[in-house]
């Protein structure tokens, strides 16, 4: 018995406990996400050993992404998805980024289309974008991904409340003010 409560409240592997079905990470995140067990370890791996390598336009396209968050944009670099890997993903919202050098033109067009079909049938949305643009013009990209984000539904419209409701700012006397009391 006392096993099994150390397991609830530390569902920490180090304290014998393992993690509540809906903790984030561990099963389901939400109505019709993919289980996190369903990825394989070598799609894990992989998607490990592109996230230390990045190209020069996914990481000018990370640092824009990472500057969402305070908007409740969680962006993942290299996350998988099924068997695939996509570049950027924002699971909430079910978006898909995706950067495409020369080579998808030709040679990788078929494969591009298979998983597109695919991430669409899983409720992504896959926005691509060809590298050039993201270094040459990465604003551009940025309004393309945030006005993608808009349409999901999943990003909240204002997320900090003018003013904001836990009252804050600054005293009276701080602004040169007389108090009342």
């Amino acid at each position: 018995m006392m096993a099994a409560r150390q397991a609830l409240l530390h569902p920490s592997p180090l304290w014998g406990g393992v993690a509540r079905v809906s903790a984030p990470g561990w099963g389901l995140l939400e109505r019709n996400a993919m289980p996190h067990s369903a990825i394989t370890r070598q799609t894990r791996g992989r998607a490990r050993t592109l996230r230390k390598e990045p190209t020069d336009a996914e990481r000018k396209l990370w640092y824009l992404l990472r500057s969402f968050k305070p908007l409740g944009l969680h962006f993942r670099r290299q996350a998988p998805v099924g068997i695939y890997i996509v570049d950027f993903a924002w699971h909430a919202g079910k978006l898909a980024v995706e950067l495409d050098g020369s080579q998808h033109i030709t040679a990788r067009k078929a494969y591009d289309d298979k998983r597109t079909q695919w991430l669409e049938s899983e409720g992504y949305r896959v926005l691509r974008f060809w590298n050039n643009n993201v270094l040459k013009s990465p604003a551009s990209v940025a309004e393309a991904i945030l006005s993608a984000a808009r349409d999901s539904g999943a990003m909240s419209k204002d997320p900090t409340p003018n003013p904001s409701p836990q009252g804050g700012g600054e005293h009276a006397g701080a602004r040169g003010e007389e108090s009342d009391s």
